[in-house]
């Protein structure tokens, strides 16, 4: 029985950093219009888009209304993407299938039909793509490993499925692609997560080309510093939540001032402290570029404070 390769892209309406990130305007188009024009022009395999079954999602579909008869609409479980995800390809016969967010909008379907050319022949379960700018990239998975991710982990609402699909308890056979004609080792993000993203990306589609092939907007992108720094996303988020620790803080921040590894931001959260600690924080932050200094209207406790951070935090990884 032959295999049928099919993308599946979960979008909805749901973000809090780029409101409807879906559908933001870049470059005169819809995000999520960007993306499947791309892929339609690139030679890609058949697209499903799996909205969530929430009305309020109704705009996503209309910002695809000329692409109706191209690509193919599913509708499911609004907080459950590998729920979408199997249901998805289930329906549609995908073996294969390619998974792609709405956040990673700059796809090349000649670029993932050679993935899939990867993943075939090397007879992987799942695939990933390294050496590529993120938000550039994507991730193959077997149609077996995902009946088997959709049979251990169906109702557990997981929203990052990668970790699903890798996870040990699956025991898949997880290959990983290099392109030569896109390689790109630069920890630089195209991925739509913050709206520092969306103004990088808007850079990069005006300057490079909305439709350009990835090959040549990684060339415009290591050719144009400046768009690199608009959102620069460090290896390591560092962050301390601090109350009333006037006797201690200066011991914490000085011991990440004086690291001789420098890819890193730190932030410092005050937990409305009612001590000097305001004024021992304030005193250090002038003198330390790479800290940024938070304050809680409110007591927040350690756990609440800790997961306030978190949105604040663009490293890879980050450590408390």
């Amino acid at each position: 029985m032959s295999s049928k390769p099919g993308i599946v892209i979960c979008t909805r309406l749901n973000s809090c950093r780029v409101p409807q990130k879906a559908i933001v305007e870049i470059c005169g188009l819809p995000a999520i219009r960007i993306l499947v024009e791309r892929l339609l022009k690139t030679g890609a395999p058949e697209i499903c888009v799996a909205l969530s079954d929430a009305v309020k999602d109704a705009p996503i579909r209309a910002a695809l209304k000329d692409f109706e008869d191209k690509i193919i609409f599913f509708s499911g479980h609004p907080d459950n993407p590998l729920a979408r995800t199997f249901w998805a390809a289930e329906e549609n016969g995908y073996d294969p299938v390619v998974r792609i967010t709405h956040d990673d909008i700059i796809q090349d379907g000649e670029l993932i039909n050679r993935m899939i050319d990867f993943h075939t022949r090397e007879k992987n379960d799942y695939t990933y793509i390294s050496k590529i700018v993120r938000g550039m990239d994507c991730e193959i998975v077997g149609k077996a490993l995902l009946k088997q991710a959709w049979a251990v982990y169906g109702n557990a609402f997981i929203e990052h499925l990668s970790y699903v699909f890798r996870h040990e308890s699956l025991n898949a056979k997880i290959g990983e692609y290099t392109d030569s004609e896109c390689l790109c080792t630069s920890s630089c993000s195209m991925s739509l997560d913050t709206q520092e993203d969306l103004l990088a990306i808007r850079l990069l589609l005006k300057i490079g080309g909305v439709f350009s092939p990835v090959k040549e907007l990684i060339k415009t992108l290591h050719n144009t510093l400046e768009i690199l720094d608009v959102n620069y996303k460090p290896k390591v988020s560092v962050y301390t939540c601090a109350y009333n620790a006037e006797d201690t803080i200066l011991r914490a921040i000085n011991s990440i001032a004086a690291q001789t590894y420098r890819d890193f931001e730190y932030h410092v959260l005050n937990d409305a402290s009612t001590d000097g600690t305001a004024g021992k924080i304030l005193n250090r932050h002038n003198s330390f570029m790479q800290m940024r200094y938070h304050v809680a209207v409110k007591n927040l406790g350690l756990a609440s404070a800790c997961n306030a951070m978190l949105p604040s935090l663009r490293g890879q990884y980050c450590l408390r």
